[in-house]
């Protein structure tokens, strides 16, 4: 989930950040330097993220197109697991002989 605990709290600090942010936005169109340093920064995080979204995004549906097999994951005994966790325990067959 996302935003586990998503709250009107949230939101006024989301608000807050942008109003701040885009305060120094203002500062950086009136030439001051130290604001335009902080814009520059910003932005510059703010388009890494992006990239780095959509180049997962590329490879993550790639990797559906293509039919990538899913590697297995090691285990904490060092072994290796190749089912999910989340499978069901194993049925019964009354038929069967138990040993």
């Amino acid at each position: 989930m996302l935003l586990p605990r998503y709250s009107l709290r949230t939101t006024l600090i989301g608000v807050t950040v942008c109003a701040v942010l885009f305060l120094i936005a203002g500062e950086a169109l009136q030439g001051h330097a130290w604001a335009i340093v902080i814009t520059v920064t910003v932005v510059c995080i703010l388009g890494m993220f992006a990239v780095h979204a959509s180049l997962y995004l590329l490879a993550s549906s790639l990797g559906k197109i293509i039919g990538v097999p899913i590697s297995p994951a090691r285990t904490n005994q060092g072994g290796m697991q190749t089912s999910s966790d989340q499978q069901f325990p194993p049925t019964f067959d009354e038929n069967e002989e138990s040993t």
